[in-house]
């Protein structure tokens, strides 16, 4: 398995995770979206882009596309997280659903930067077959490792909730 198949599947388990966690907070989502002046429905078209992204970036053919779209959308995070630094408000991040209680803002632009340097790296090493020849095994142990390092950051983030 080369790099861009390892690092496609650590983006389709960030937004497979990331997509679940804003349903399940849906109204704590929405209302991040309304606080950052955007329509309700970009909160149901964000959950939906991020899930067609994941389904592009799965099948060779299409694979370019997603990471392209991937990009793009990690590029509008870092604009929303700026929106919110520049106008200087405290809007909750639902980045990952109520997993995580922080405020949009330089965390959330850090946080960001290895989702959207993967998804530059996915382009760069572009390869029509990367992920055809992908094992179970594989999407399986990256995933793994993926949902580990959310927890594990999760975990550190809500420290002081375990004392």
């Amino acid at each position: 398995m080369g790099l861009e198949a390892a690092l496609t599947i650590f983006l389709c388990t960030i937004l497979v995770y990331s997509s679940i966690a804003k349903l399940v907070s849906y109204r704590d989502f929405k209302k991040t979206v309304q606080q950052l002046n955007f329509p309700s429905f970009t909160a149901w078209g964000v959950i939906v882009f991020e899930l067609l992204v994941t389904a592009l970036l799965v099948f060779d053919t299409t694979h370019f596309a997603g990471a392209v779209g991937s990009l793009l959308l990690f590029g509008s995070f870092y604009f929303v997280a700026g929106k919110a630094l520049w106008n200087k408000k405290k809007i909750t991040c639902n980045c990952f659903g109520k997993t995580t209680e922080e405020q949009l803002g330089w965390g959330t632009m850090i946080r960001n930067t290895p989702f959207l340097a993967a998804s530059l790296l996915c382009i760069w090493l572009y390869s029509p077959s990367s992920m055809s020849g992908t094992a179970a095994i594989e999407w399986i142990s990256i995933a793994g490792i993926t949902i580990g390092l959310i927890n594990v950051y999760t975990l550190w983030n809500n420290r002081s909730l375990l004392s």
